[in-house]
């Protein structure tokens, strides 16, 4: 199944590139590795937690105007935005419109998913952000290592839910929406929630958890 396949895919990717990361980090600026990680798990987490929530906004702007193509048409119709904008709108919503929303047939996989390489590309990308923000702080502050942390999980989280939207819903989503009570409710909220994005590209723009929706208004609900 396209799920199964996928989150398994993640999964493997996702440790090869944190620990190769992490390893670099620890190889390149030793010490300041050093100083990052002796702050303890509370610290790493309390830092991480913020960063994350950064990223449910970097992943709405991405989401909206990289993946939908809602730049100045100079900038989307450029390399590599024009690239990023066909796959995602062009065949992944084509290929998974409503009435395909499922993925179970393997033409239907094509741009669904990232390329295996791009947790190092996005962390290379932040990595001057992150490097501003650590030149302001102490060194002790872990901004770099809990960058990595952040970027991990949210691209983890990404890829494995969006994995499960797509999955089939007889066998997958339908016995959790059956579940009496508020639990059946949230999980028929939770499926519903990234259809409506394939309803309406415009809305529906986090992938993990709804809150720059919800704060800039494109959060939209489909009632029962």
């Amino acid at each position: 199944m396209y799920h199964k396949v996928t989150i398994r895919k993640t999964n493997a990717w996702v440790v090869f590139w944190f620990v190769s990361i992490l390893y670099a980090f620890w190889f390149l600026a030793r010490d300041l590795f050093i100083a990052q990680w002796s702050r303890g798990p509370f610290v790493i987490a309390a830092v991480t937690a913020l960063l994350v929530v950064r990223n449910i906004f970097l992943e709405w702007a991405l989401h909206k105007y990289v993946l939908h193509g809602t730049l100045p048409v100079p900038l989307r119709d450029h390399w590599p935005v024009r690239s990023f904008y066909e796959a995602h709108d062009g065949r992944h919503h084509f290929l998974t419109r409503l009435s395909q929303y499922a993925i179970l047939d393997e033409s239907q996989i094509q741009s669904s998913t990232f390329p295996c390489w791009a947790l190092p590309v996005l962390i290379l990308i932040d990595l001057p952000f992150l490097s501003l923000a650590q030149y302001f702080l102490a060194s002790t502050v872990p901004v770099i290592l809990s960058g990595i942390f952040a970027e991990s999980f949210s691209y983890y989280t990404y890829e494995t839910l969006h994995a499960l939207y797509h999955a089939d819903f007889e066998s997958v989503w339908k016995p959790l929406v059956e579940i009496p009570g508020h639990r059946g409710r949230f999980y028929k909220w939770v499926y519903e929630y990234h259809k409506g994005h394939h309803r309406n590209s415009r809305t529906n723009l986090n992938m993990v958890i709804p809150l720059a929706d919800l704060l800039l208004g494109t959060l939209r609900t489909k009632k029962a």
